[in-house]
């Protein structure tokens, strides 16, 4: 295994090189405006996450949202690339937002375009907040896995190349599917960027454990969400990008 440690500039420099390889042919406003098109011209598919109801609550009523909430209807977007005679590789995308909101642009449909370019399809996950409600945003995210399973054929994609990305709080909820999940729903890979890992309060995010299990949770909590304590020889390799400065998370 290889590890490489730069600062935020440095890191700033890699993701340039990696975005302009693959947006050589787009400006940045190319980029966005093909992701703002793609929602008007049918090319993004949503999907509802559970038509049939919610199995679990968070005290949110999802039917009478105000507009100023945060909190969004769980759902998947889907970007696929062009139809190929192969299927193709998949990745369920958690955005950020320290379990309380979802960037769900930048860390989320921006990527449709940088996949679709790699032949690989994406699906943004729109996860309900946690409001400490732990097993929320996870049976959204197993459920996102489920979905994409279902939908593989239809979609062109192969069911054993579905892997799981995430930046900072939406790196905790994919790296906890990575390390929980039954077989049938564990991700072929992971992708963190600037993740939350742990939830010991040293270390942690302390927003992020605040609303995902609260001010005082039991030992036994933060060591299950810990997740760097649930690696196991099933659990898929990981592509972990972060930076030596960040004081946040």
């Amino acid at each position: 295994m290889k590890h490489w440690i730069m600062n935020r500039a440095g890191l700033a420099v890699l993701l340039a090189l990696v975005v302009n390889t693959a947006y050589t042919q787009f400006s940045k406003e190319e980029v966005k405006q093909s992701a703002w098109e793609e929602y008007f011209t049918g090319k993004l598919i949503n999907v509802a996450l559970w038509p049939d109801g919610m199995p679990n609550d968070n005290g949110i009523d999802y039917a009478n949202l105000p507009e100023s909430s945060w909190d969004m209807m769980p759902q998947l977007v889907v970007s696929l690339p062009p139809k190929g005679d192969k299927p193709t590789r998949a990745v369920v995308i958690c955005p950020g937002g320290g379990y309380v909101t979802l960037a769900r642009y930048h860390e989320g449909n921006m990527w449709g375009k940088f996949f679709q370019l790699q032949n690989v399809a994406t699906v943004t996950l729109i996860y309900r907040m946690p409001h400490q409600h732990h097993e929320v945003p996870l049976s959204d995210a197993y459920q996102a896995m489920r979905l994409v399973k279902a939908h593989s054929k239809e979609w062109n994609i192969d069911a054993d190349q579905i892997g799981i990305m995430g930046s900072s709080a939406g790196g905790h909820l994919a790296s906890t599917v990575a390390t929980h999940a039954p077989d049938s729903l564990r991700p072929a890979f992971q992708i963190l960027f600037y993740p939350v890992i742990t939830m010991d309060k040293l270390y942690t995010h302390g927003y992020s454990r605040k609303m995902l299990i609260g001010e005082n949770p039991t030992q036994e909590m933060e060591t299950l969400y810990s997740n760097e304590k649930q690696v196991d020889g099933k659990t898929p390799r990981a592509f972990i990008v972060l930076v030596d400065d960040d004081d946040t998370v």
